[in-house]
């Protein structure tokens, strides 16, 4: 019964939003459809930074060690880049890069 009546709260939400929208001139929506689409990228980008610092501080020790004497940020970026094409943009605890570790850093 509860979730029932979370639902219909929900739904009634979602419509209320939807005519605020439909009330809204085209130039209206059109920026806030732009605003929206900037901030979905740039939240995009934020979490893709957040993995890239992620990624770096795990294999700043390996790095240091293997290829001292090369510039870090190339090094890095080679091995990010190698990293998202062979698993993907998130480096968590339960990516297996660590494992694979040639497929990111070899060229």
């Amino acid at each position: 019964e509860t979730i029932k009546e979370a639902r219909i709260l929900i739904m009634r939400w979602i419509r209320a939003k939807q005519m605020q929208y439909m009330s809204l001139s085209s130039s209206e929506r059109i920026l806030k459809e732009t605003l929206t689409a900037k901030e979905i990228s740039e939240k995009t980008n934020k979490r893709s930074t957040e993995m890239y610092k992620r990624f770096c501080s795990k294999y700043e020790t390996l790095r240091e060690i293997e290829f001292y004497g090369l510039g870090a940020h190339t090094i890095k970026s080679a091995m990010w880049q190698m990293h998202k094409k062979n698993f993907g943009t998130v480096c968590n605890a339960a990516c297996e890069c660590a494992v694979n570790l040639g497929e990111i850093t070899c060229s």
